[in-house]
């Protein structure tokens, strides 16, 4: 399940006439996010236990938008982006998180957290390098200020370990101001 994560970057815009443009993105892009909760048996206790993974990923996006604006007033237009991305993860940790009961009452239980180690590299589990699809919308305010929804879709599966069944594909929903 997604979690709140954070983006901080640079955009540029090419202009080619009043309408259409170019706008290339430099973005770093913090996303976190949880597994399903899930049951498995230990090995350690033979008994089941409820865990879950908690991942967190810092990634380099680089989108390179096609801007098409759509005039309302003279200072607001909206606009639509359309374009790809090439994405490096830079970073990541991945937690197992265990829930642990307390007693017979279910609301009495504490979460232990345990790295699992980093995510990316050759000891990690995914691939480093992710291109994407961005898309978005927003409006634009005295040529200066904008606001923004967009999506960036991984399209490759990441996952080093795919003969076994493996697939992550990365998403990010992000809102920009």
């Amino acid at each position: 399940s997604p979690q709140a994560g954070i983006n901080a970057g640079v955009m540029f815009e090419i202009s080619f006439n009043r309408f259409i443009s170019l706008q290339p993105d430099i973005v770093f892009v913090f996303q976190n996010g949880n597994s399903n909760e899930y049951y498995y048996k230990s090995n350690f206790s033979n008994k089941n236990e409820n865990i879950w993974i908690n991942q967190n990923l810092l990634y380099l996006n680089v989108p390179v938008n096609v801007k098409f604006k759509f005039p309302i007033t003279p200072k607001m237009k909206a606009f639509m982006l359309l374009g790809p991305s090439f994405n490096t993860g830079i970073f990541g940790t991945d937690f197992k998180v265990r829930k642990e009961q307390k007693s017979s009452i279910e609301s009495d239980f504490t979460l232990k957290k345990e790295k699992l180690g980093e995510t990316f590299g050759k000891a990690g589990y995914l691939s480093r390098f992710d291109f994407a699809i961005n898309y978005g919308a927003g409006l634009e305010f005295l040529d200066k200020m904008f606001v923004s929804v967009e999506f960036n879709q991984g399209l490759l599966n990441l996952a080093k370990d795919r003969k076994n069944g493996a697939h992550f594909k990365n998403s990010c929903i992000s809102i920009n101001v």
